[in-house]
């Protein structure tokens, strides 16, 4: 490396001097137009080219004919005898007549023409003698659609619409000069020009049959081999021995433009502009000047540079529909330029290539505008190149012995101070040179590299660094900038911004800050925040406007903070707003005249509210561009460094791309097989077997295929669009139901937008027999009825089977039913059993204890008019009767059980006569009997008990061995209430206690007694008047009924509590 330094050093006087300055016209940049295609131009051989209706381009070779739709190359004709021959079809010329049709001259082969409903070229017959083997080199329409062939050896031929034929021969004494044809041209006046090789001819369109009038370019006879008419009306001429001719309108002057031999024969010209013409030669392209052919400038191949000519012998040009020119000849394949591009320019080592060494590499890492216009670029390790106002390379920066400045260092940053110095920063520090000395300024290195410059009038530099910013005052004092708060700032300063005020505005790390430069230089922290940064604080790059606004950068986006109001400043996020969030703008931004805001990646436009993507499709192609490696020339033109030198942006010049693209269906595939695209024209129909349809398809926008965008869809209700790009340009749709389909596609350009028109394709899939619309109308009818008779079947069968099932049921029901009634008599025996005592028949204490509650809840309900509570109704209560046989137990001792049990049951069926059927006839055990009878008063239930006992006393009981056996009976009554006023003063279970110390009374006062009781009218019961009853008694609650006399009654009571 060192070596190399000082051979450059020991050269750089050669160097430094002036170097040669190109020509300010700048030169086309040519692009291979298979460049980002799906494969590779099979043929560089070129002779001629046709864009026809669709914007297809068709480029005849040696080879057969090329269709391109920008991505791929179809060849057709390149076995042209039969499908086994190796023998292709050499093309001469191609011509797309108003009908659309494309006709192909090809040499020894005669005319073709492409067939687009069956896609290939079909020959076309010429019945003229010597037809076989025929070369046409020329072909011309005219107004009437007859077509004008130019043959080689045969003359000019005049084909008619219907395919008759007439020629032009030497022989025929019109004035032919030769019947060697090279080229043919109708201009606007109606005249047929013919280009021979023994010179030029005229002939009336509309008189054929008249004579020629022969033109004399030159003394001798001239081989004519290029025809053009300018869009002013003057007719371009050129030979093959390399002269140049204009031919004034109406008078057909001819002006020799050149006649020079050595420039190279002249095969084709094109007129991209109004204002220059464009002659393709053997020798490259001549660019002159359209008013007076005066050469602008003039194109060749160069090796050194792949955007030059591919090669030198160009035989075909021409401009298609969205403006791009398309060059073709022997040995160099197709190539295209964009005259759209013109506003984009990079001076790389190729623009640099007559500068000399250090030109060589100009990879820029920084850059500054001087004062004079003048642009210095620092670079990677060739030290500081300088450029005049053209930009064209002047010097590389020397001290005054002529030594190269800083070779091998980095140049980070550069600015030129009011005073003439030139401030470097770079990794090896801090630098500044006046006039032509070099001196190295200290710096506090723990800073890190310097990132940015920027000088003040009063002579103080402010230094952006990897940690912080720096103020270097006019006495070299450096001073770490600090906030508001005192803190010094750190981290990384990546851009400065001086606004209308004389306000330094730097953006890094820690986001945006202003200083006033004016007093104590203090950073003022600007708040940006917004929802689309997050937390990330970062600025990359910043821009102060005329208005005072601030346009920075980040790794989200671009933002504007406007100017400060009220105190207050609104914070616009640009990329969020117009979809391109999440990526940085470009860091190093600029602003041209119409207020868009720059980068070398991109451009906003507010007046559109757009942001336009750049890159290599519009010719901004500078490599990996570098921070902080920008500037702007008094012009206004914008400069950007990177890896592969500088990019020049005329932003006056930019005009975004207007061009909408046809979209066009560039192959059709059905089950594999392909089909001309122009027979599905009204259509696609599909057969029943067919399953898989591949629909290929392009926008044909040549500038930049690789970067258009599709998306297309099956139309119909809620059918979602499927988007794609270049590299996949086939919709397959598989299993298309039988009926109509409508294929959609729509296409978008490099900048995304998206065109209006909508190309479609009608898909008609045919039904199968069963698929047809009455077949599956009979289906369904058949269906129907076969459904219909299965279930009439199906219903006969269910509806047997249900009878039989009732049936069955029914059986069963019976059964049940029959089995249920007896379980229910079984059951209602059991209960009764249950309830009933075995021996009498009458009711046991089971039945009792379930029927005593319901009998007292039913008795009637009514109001004493002395308390107010509740009371039964006169008549209404109940009577407790209790007996007991007096010494059964002797008869069972003395006549044995079966006499006992007899006698029990002739007491219960005299007490069944004597009781009303409403009363309750109770074995309470043993030989003691309980009746509860209903609706009982203390008269009825007295007399009720006298006539009773009498008659359980008094008649003989008949025993089983017919013996009468007499018995008395002893009877215990009592009353429920025993007091109607106080019917809740004694309960039941207290009055049958009662009852049954009646019966003892009338026991212990002898037998064949009974006693009863009932409420007196002294005053209420006691509670507990069952164990005080004689005290009752005496007080008159209690009234005493029967045949056992108060006293005793009394008498007994006491003796039993004493």
């Amino acid at each position: 490396m060192r070596s190399l330094l000082l051979i450059v050093w020991l050269l750089f006087p050669v160097l430094a001097q002036a170097v040669t300055v190109p020509s300010e016209f700048v030169a086309p940049q040519f692009a291979r137009a298979d460049e980002g295609t799906d494969e590779a131009l099979p043929n560089a051989v070129l002779t001629s080219l046709a864009q026809d209706r669709d914007g297809l381009l068709w480029v005849g070779t040696a080879r057969g004919v090329l269709r391109f739709d920008g991505h791929r190359f179809r060849s057709y004709g390149n076995r042209w005898s039969s499908a086994d021959s190796e023998s292709s079809l050499f093309v001469r010329s191609l011509l797309v007549a108003r009908d659309g049709t494309l006709w192909v001259g090809s040499d020894f082969a005669g005319l073709a023409r492409y067939n687009p409903l069956l896609d290939r070229l079909d020959p076309v017959p010429l019945p003229v003698s010597g037809a076989e083997g025929l070369t046409v080199n020329a072909l011309v329409e005219d107004d009437q659609g007859r077509l004008w062939i130019g043959t080689d050896g045969h003359g000019v031929l005049l084909r008619e619409r219907d395919g008759q034929v007439r020629q032009l021969r030497v022989g025929d004494g019109k004035g032919l000069p030769d019947d060697q044809i090279r080229q043919l041209l109708i201009d606007r006046e109606g005249v047929l020009w013919i280009a021979t090789w023994s010179g030029l001819a005229r002939l009336s369109v509309k008189q054929p049959d008249s004579a020629l009038t022969t033109i004399n370019l030159a003394s001798t006879k001239t081989n004519i081999s290029g025809l053009f008419e300018a869009s002013d009306g003057w007719l371009w001429v050129g030979s093959g021995e390399g002269g140049l001719w204009r031919l004034a309108p109406g008078t057909r002057q001819p002006e020799v433009v050149s006649d020079s031999t050595r420039t190279g024969a002249v095969y084709v010209f094109l007129q991209p502009d109004a204002d220059s013409v464009w002659v393709g030669r053997t020798d490259g392209i001549e660019i002159r000047n359209r008013t007076d052919g005066s050469l602008l400038q003039h194109l060749r191949h160069r090796a050194d540079d792949p955007r030059s000519l591919a090669g030198n012998e160009v035989r075909t040009m021409m401009q298609g529909r969205g403006g791009l020119i398309w060059v073709g000849g022997y040995g160099g394949g197709l190539q295209r330029f964009n005259p759209h591009n013109v506003a984009f320019r990079t001076l790389d080592r190729v623009a640099f290539a007559d500068a000399g060494p250090g030109f060589d590499d100009p990879n820029v890492r920084s850059m500054t505008v001087l004062e004079d216009g003048q642009v210095l670029l620092g670079t990677e390790n060739h030290g500081i190149l300088a450029l005049d106002a053209q930009l064209h390379p002047r010097e590389i920066l020397a001290d005054a012995h002529g030594k190269p400045l800083l070779l091998g260092v980095r140049i980070t940053a550069l600015t030129q101070a009011h005073d003439g110095t030139l401030w470097i920063g770079s990794d090896a520090g801090l630098f500044r040179r006046v006039r032509k000395d070099l001196e190295q300024v200290p710096y506090p290195s723990q800073h890190g590299i310097v990132r940015k410059l920027a000088a003040q009038p009063n002579g103080a530099l402010w230094i952006a660094t990897e940690d912080g910013l720096l103020r270097r005052d006019p006495d070299g004092t450096i001073e770490p900038m600090r906030d508001t708060e005192g803190t010094t700032l750190r981290r990384s300063v990546n851009a400065l911004g001086w606004d209308s005020a004389g306000r330094l505005w730097i953006g890094g790390e820690l986001g945006i800050g202003v200083i006033d430069t004016s007093g104590k230089p203090v950073v003022r922290r600007i708040e940006t925040h917004h929802p689309a940064r997050g937390s990330n604080t970062d600025v990359i790059g910043l821009l102060v406007d005329a208005q005072d606004r601030i346009w920075f950068d980040t790794p989200s986006g671009l933002y504007r903070l406007d100017a400060e109001h009220d105190g207050q400043r609104n914070v616009e996020a640009i990329s969020a707003s117009h979809g391109e969030a999440g990526r940085p703008f470009g860091a190093n931004l600029l602003m041209d005249a119409q207020g868009r805001v720059w980068s070398q990646d991109r451009v906003f436009d507010p007046a559109a509210s757009r942001i336009l993507t750049l890159g290599h499709a519009d010719g901004a192609d500078l490599g990996s561009p570098w921070f902080r490696s920008y500037g702007q020339l008094p012009d206004g033109r914008l400069l950007f460094g990177g890896t592969l030198g500088l990019l020049v942006i005329d932003p006056a010049r930019y005009q975004p791309q207007a061009y909408h693209a046809p979209l066009v269906i560039t192959a059709l595939r059905v089950d594999g097989t392909p089909i001309a695209p122009a027979s599905a024209a009204n259509g696609l129909t599909l057969t029943p077997t067919q399953r898989r349809v591949d629909i290929e398809f392009a926008a044909l926008d040549y500038s930049a295929p690789d970067l258009l965008q599709y998306r297309y869809r099956l139309a119909g209700a809620g059918t979602p669009w499927t988007t794609t790009d270049s590299t996949n340009r086939v919709a397959t749709f598989v299993n298309l139901p039988p009926g109509h389909h409508q294929f959609e596609l729509k296409g978008r350009d490099r900048l995304g937008n998206e065109g209006d028109a909508t190309l479609r394709l009608d898909i008609d899939v045919i039904p199968a027999w069963w698929q047809r619309r009455w077949v599956q109308l009979l289906g369904v009818l058949l269906g129907l009825l076969c459904l219909h008779a299965l279930m009439q079947t199906r219903t006969r069968w269910l509806r047997a089977r249900q009878h039989e099932l009732e049936r069955r049921v029914d059986s069963r029901t019976q059964q049940l039913q029959e089995l249920t009634a007896a379980l229910r008599e079984k059951s209602k025996a059991l209960e009764e059993a249950s309830l009933t005592d075995p021996l009498t028949g009458l009711r046991n204490r089971r039945h009792f204890s379930q029927f005593i509650d319901h009998a007292v809840a039913t008795i009637g309900q009514q109001t004493a008019p002395m308390t107010g509570v509740t009371a039964p109704q006169a008549g209404h209560g109940l009577a407790l009767f209790l007996f007991d046989l007096d010494h059964f137990k002797q008869v069972n001792d003395q006549f044995g059980h079966a006499a006992g049990d007899a006698v029990l049951q002739q007491v219960a069926a005299r007490l069944r006569e004597r009781f009303p059927s409403d009363a309750e006839l109770v074995r309470w055990g043993g030989e003691e009997f309980l009746v509860v009878a209903l609706g009982m008063d203390a008269e009825r239930a007295t007399a009720l008990a006298t006539q009773v006992l009498t008659c359980l006393s008094q008649d003989s009981y008949l025993l089983p061995d017919q013996r009468a056996l007499q018995r008395s009976c002893s009877l215990g009554l009592a009353l429920y209430p025993m007091q109607a006023a106080y019917p809740h003063q004694l309960s039941w279970q207290q009055v049958l206690e009662l009852a049954d110390s009646a019966l003892y009374v009338a026991k212990r006062a002898g037998r064949k007694a009974w006693v009863g009781f009932s409420g007196g009218t002294a005053g209420p019961v006691a509670p507990d008047a069952v164990s005080q009853l004689a005290e009752e008694i005496v007080a008159g609650h209690v009234r005493v009924h029967g045949s056992v006399d108060e006293a005793q009654v009394l008498q007994r009571l006491r003796e039993s509590t004493s």
